[in-house]
C-alpha cells in the first residue's frame, strides 16, 4: 500500500476525536464521540486491507468503498425531513460532477497529481456540500461527499471505458479515499466555524441592561410577559432554572453564554 495523505489525516482526526474537540458537532448530529471514533477506526482499518479484485479492471477498497458507502446510507436515511434529502442529492451530484472534472485535469499519472487530486477534491466537495446543503445539518453534506466522491469515480470508469481507454478502477481506493477524508474534515471544520460565528453572534446581541431604580429589565430580544418572566416566542420555560433555549441550544451552553447582567432579575 502506498503512502495515504488521507490515512494519516484520519488519524489525526481520530485523536482529535478522543480529546472532545467536535463533540459537540457530534451532539447537533446526534452522533455519539465512542461512535464516531469506532466508525472512523473501521473505516481506516478497512483502507489498509489490500483491495478486493473483481477482474484485471476492476477492484474495490473495502474502507474507502464498502464502510464508506454504508456511511453515505446512514447519513441519508437519518436526515429527516424530505427537503434535506432533495439538498443532499442535489449535492451529491454537484459532487460527482466536480469529481468527474477532477479527474479530467488532474489524470493519476504521477504522485504530486495525485496529490492534488486529493486535496483539491476534498476541499471542493466539503465546501460545495456545506453550501447547497445548508447550515441545517452536517449529516448531509456528508452524505453528498462521499456519495458524490464514490459516483464521480465510478461514472469517470465508465466514461473512460466507453473510449476505449481500458482503464482500471479501484473504487474507494487510493486517491479516492483521501479525497473522502479531506471532504469529511472540510465539512467538519464548516460545521464549527458556523458554530463558533452563531455563538458569537447570539453573545453580540444578548446584551442587556437592567435598571434597579426603575425595577425595569431590559433586552430587545426578550419580553416580559404578565406573570413577570422573561421570555422570547416561548422558547423558555417559566422559571428562572430553566432560563434557556430549550430549542435552540443547551442548557450548558446558552447558561455559560450569559454573564450577571443578562440574567433575569432576582
Amino acid at each position: 500500500m502506498n503512502f495515504s495523505v488521507g490515512l494519516v489525516l484520519l488519524g489525526i482526526l481520530i485523536v482529535l476525536m478522543v480529546f472532545g474537540v467536535f463533540n459537540r458537532l457530534f451532539e447537533r448530529m446526534r452522533i455519539g464521540t465512542v461512535w464516531a471514533i469506532v466508525a472512523s477506526v473501521v473505516l481506516g482499518a478497512g483502507f489498509i486491507i489490500p483491495s478486493i479484485r473483481i477482474n484485471q479492471a476492476f477492484s474495490f477498497n473495502i474502507g474507502g468503498f464498502i464502510i464508506a458507502a454504508l456511511l453515505a446510507i446512514y447519513f441519508f436515511l437519518t436526515l429527516g425531513s424530505g427537503n434535506r434529502m432533495v439538498r443532499a442529492s442535489a449535492a451529491m451530484l454537484f459532487t460527482a460532477g466536480i469529481t468527474i472534472l477532477m479527474y479530467m485535469f488532474f489524470p493519476q499519472t504521477a504522485t504530486w497529481l495525485r496529490v492534488l487530486f486529493s486535496v483539491g477534491l476534498g476541499i471542493l466537495a466539503g465546501g460545495v456540500s456545506s453550501l447547497i446543503v445548508g447550515t441545517g445539518t452536517a449529516r448531509g453534506a456528508l452524505y453528498s461527499c462521499i456519495a458524490g466522491i464514490l459516483a464521480g469515480q465510478a461514472i469517470n470508469f465508465a466514461i473512460q471505458t466507453g473510449r476505449q481507454v481500458n482503464p482500471v478502477l479501484d473504487l474507494g481506493g487510493g486517491s479516492c479515499f483521501d479525497a473522502i477524508i479531506i471532504s469529511i474534515i472540510m465539512t467538519a471544520l464548516i460545521a464549527e466555524i458556523i458554530r463558533m460565528a452563531s455563538a458569537s453572534r447570539m453573545r453580540g446581541t444578548s446584551r442587556t441592561s437592567f435598571s434597579h431604580e426603575a425595577g425595569e429589565y431590559h433586552n430587545d430580544n426578550f419580553r416580559r410577559t404578565v406573570d413577570g418572566f422573561y421570555t422570547k416566542n416561548t422558547a423558555y420555560t417559566q422559571t428562572e432554572d430553566e432560563y434557556y433555549y430549550r430549542n435552540a441550544l443547551p442548557r450548558s451552553d446558552f447558561l455559560s453564554q450569559m454573564d450577571d447582567q443578562t440574567k433575569p432579575p432576582q
